[in-house]
């Protein structure tokens, strides 16, 4: 629930994916805010891979927990976890370059 509204009653088509999409970019760029003492490529491999295991270990839970194991949920934890690089990719330019 996000203040008044809640997120299951919101319509969107696909939203199980869009949500998908958005926490693997946050994740990802999450994780590379908070490490700051090694390489920014490995900022980058390490936001990136956090942000897909995690992906990968909600849906062993949800196969192991009755549902299934959805391919086009780890699809878009793909795609966020790729954003999420491009969006770290650009703060780190944007800082380095002011």
């Amino acid at each position: 629930m996000i203040g008044m509204i809640s997120i299951r009653s919101i319509c969107v088509p696909h939203k199980d994916k869009i949500l998908h999409l958005l926490i693997s970019m946050l994740l990802c760029m999450s994780l590379g805010c908070t490490v700051v003492h090694i390489p920014k490529y490995m900022v980058l491999l390490c936001g990136f891979s956090f942000a897909m295991v995690i992906g990968i270990l909600k849906e062993v839970y949800d196969s192991m927990t009755g549902g299934k194991f959805d391919w086009e949920d780890i699809a878009a934890d793909l795609f966020g976890a790729i954003a999420g690089v491009f969006m770290m990719s650009f703060v780190f330019y944007t800082l380095t370059s002011a």
